[in-house]
């Protein structure tokens, strides 16, 4: 194992805090959609939604046990965390806009578009860029064995 400069360290610790950091935000709004889902249920089942209340609360149920199982593959050094954030990443993106521009005709999501757009590709790629295995050998100090 090489030594590590305290720049390379720095890089190494912003890298992970950002890779956590997406993780759980997808972690905290599949646990926020499944918590105000399941609560509001009565009254979700009086409106006119463009999706049944119970796909709410699956899906918010999917991306909690998603995001926990991938944070905490990141947490203890998991062989596969790379893969799984990549996957957990790339996949919420999609059902991201899957979610908001398929199943919804809502204007109010129309109206930030293009930086939605912007912002979602931009994490996606950094994403996808710190998970590959070159990259996240050198920062993470990972191994085949």
């Amino acid at each position: 194992m090489k030594a590590r400069g305290a720049g390379a360290r720095a890089v190494s610790f912003l890298a992970a805090t950002f890779l956590q950091a997406v993780v759980l935000f997808i972690t905290a709004w599949g646990g926020f959609r499944l918590w105000a889902a399941w609560h509001g249920a009565a009254w979700l089942r009086t409106l006119p939604l463009e999706v049944p209340w119970l796909y709410l609360v699956v899906s918010g149920a999917a991306w909690l046990v998603a995001g926990l199982t991938t944070w905490l593959m990141l947490l203890t050094g998991h062989r596969w965390a790379a893969a799984a954030t990549a996957a957990t990443v790339t996949l919420f993106g999609a059902f991201w806009w899957l979610d908001r521009f398929a199943l919804t005709r809502n204007a109010v999501f129309r109206y930030d578009e293009r930086f939605a757009v912007a912002l979602t590709a931009t994490v996606v790629l950094a994403v996808l860029a710190l998970t590959t295995p070159p990259i996240w050998n050198s920062l993470f100090g990972a191994n085949d064995e």
